[in-house]
């Protein structure tokens, strides 16, 4: 692709000097055994899994050499499939000003076409142009996902999800199906009709266009708002960067370059309307449903004098997540989970069970602590606890009854890794439901419940509901950019 995604930029400048050394290593396997045929944590490309079965030579000897045309955002394009459903060769779409206009290109063919690439013209209107460097354009490309817990050639789906801006210069074959996904921001300045095209070249050739043509109404979209959490893991992303050596599961990354790494993450989400994070107060309150265990952010300690507390950690990631535009609610996970602790006396970690008797003394301890701390931090009244089911009675009443409030827990997981196919979707249940039954788009889309669709709903106005909602190197899923075209509309 010819152009690559401003907002990696920052990324890319910032930390692949650290992360390229790092990305030699021995040709890494899903969890289910399968080599991925490509080393471990890419970041500047990525190697597609190869189809589970073959295209239908039937129904492809229909198509003439290759077909472009403009598909639906509310659909995925399977690698083997020809196109189904409205299929366009141009594109007209209302929009207002500040809108982020999405659209999505099919290309089909029965030919082999060699290194692809594809950019937006300026479009030009009476009162201007739009630039057409500022329409952010990517491969569609797949992503394997497990739907027993670990890939298994008769029971997983490749599914068109990760939208890549990195990767250039990309090939079709004969029988493929290549979808390529266009976000082009309006500004706030534009307004009236604005024309342009799309243009897919092969080398160094123009092999097709596409007209698009945006109609930016007079009235501006306010900025996003959302009391949705995302659940943002920085630990992932310090594993998949290797901003540092796990060399123990107490270690924290907190680096300079996490932070480099991170931060352009944290700006997108809150152009989606984000305003509150998590903070886990205690070690792994989720129980290691991601990739990664979500470590504590606050040291526990005790000693014969009592218990004591350090916020460092804490109080980095809160002043960091501030900055980003996170300036809402301080969401703390942990309350009712064990509690790992050093012990100062016996100079080694414990762990205390919260129905051991000394488990809600500790507690108090700490909301006492953390309520002092947080005043004199200027964080009053942010803190609030996300309770889950399990978490024990005497937990939340001693919450509640020092004034700190309970929010819900997050709902999608938002920026944890890995880039599939590098490690299999370990978290697929079992039992599948299917994503769109009785449940309206965005729910089918983002449902806290983790859902994948059978092979014959692939190609359907819903595609599967996977795990992670970014990818590494700050690549957008589908889904996600689903999300913020419901929201835009939402807000009008």
């Amino acid at each position: 692709m010819k152009n690559l995604h401003p907002f990696l930029l920052t990324a890319v400048m910032l930390s692949v000097s650290c992360l390229l050394p790092h990305s030699v290593h021995a040709q890494n396997r899903t969890q289910g055994g399968w080599p991925t045929m490509q080393k471990k944590f890419p970041l500047l490309s990525y190697q597609e899994m190869p189809p589970f079965a073959p295209a239908d030579t039937a129904s492809w000897a229909a198509v003439k050499g290759y077909r472009f045309a403009w598909g639906e955002t509310g659909r995925v394009y399977p690698r083997t499939q020809i196109p189904e459903g409205p299929l366009s060769r141009s594109l007209s779409i209302d929009c207002w000003r500040g809108e982020h206009v999405m659209a999505q290109a099919v290309l089909w063919t029965r030919r082999h076409l060699k290194d692809l690439s594809a950019e937006m013209t300026d479009l030009k209107g009476a009162r201007g142009i739009i630039p057409g460097t500022t329409a952010c354009i990517g491969w569609v490309r797949s992503v394997l996902v497990g739907r027993n817990g670990f890939v298994q050639a008769a029971d997983s789906l490749l599914i068109p999800d990760c939208i890549d801006g990195w990767t250039q210069g990309l090939g079709a074959g004969p029988g493929q199906t290549q979808g390529i996904w266009v976000d082009l921001p309006i500004p706030a300045t534009a307004a009236g009709r604005y024309s342009g095209e799309l243009i897919l070249r092969s080398r160094t050739e123009i092999i097709a266009r596409l007209p698009l043509t945006v109609l930016v109404s007079e009235r501006e979209l306010p900025p996003l708002t959302s009391d949705e959490e995302w659940l943002v893991n920085p630990y992932s992303i310090a594993r998949y960067y290797h901003l540092a050596e796990w060399k123990t599961e107490y270690e924290t990354p907190w680096s300079e370059g996490h932070f480099a790494a991170m931060r352009p993450l944290m700006e997108r989400l809150v152009s989606l309307g984000q305003r509150h994070f998590a903070v886990a107060i205690c070690h792994d309150p989720f129980h290691a449903q991601a990739e990664d265990p979500f470590l504590t952010m606050v040291s526990w300690m005790h000693s014969s004098a009592g218990w004591s507390f350090s916020f460092e950690v804490l109080d980095r990631y809160i002043a960091f997540m501030t900055d980003c535009g996170l300036d809402g609610e301080i969401r703390c996970y942990g309350a009712g989970e064990p509690l790992r602790y050093y012990d100062l006396t016996t100079d080694r970690m414990d762990v205390l069970p919260p129905e051991d008797a000394r488990y809600k003394v500790a507690f108090q301890a700490f909301l006492e602590a953390f309520r002092h701390h947080l005043s004199e931090k200027g964080w009053d009244g942010r803190a609030v606890f996300a309770l889950d089911p399990h978490a024990d009675a005497p937990t939340k009443d001693l919450a509640t009854g020092m004034g700190f409030r309970t929010a819900k827990p997050a709902t999608a997981n938002y920026c944890s890794w890995p880039l599939e196919p590098l490690f299999d979707s370990r978290f697929i249940p079992a039992s599948l439901e299917r994503a769109g039954s009785g449940a309206t788009a965005g729910t089918s889309i983002l449902s806290a419940k983790v859902q994948a669709v059978s092979r014959t709903d692939v190609s359907g106005t819903s595609p599967a509901t996977l795990p992670y909602l970014v990818y590494p190197g700050n690549r957008p899923s589908v889904r996600l950019q689903q999300e913020r075209l419901r929201r835009q509309q939402a807000a009008k």
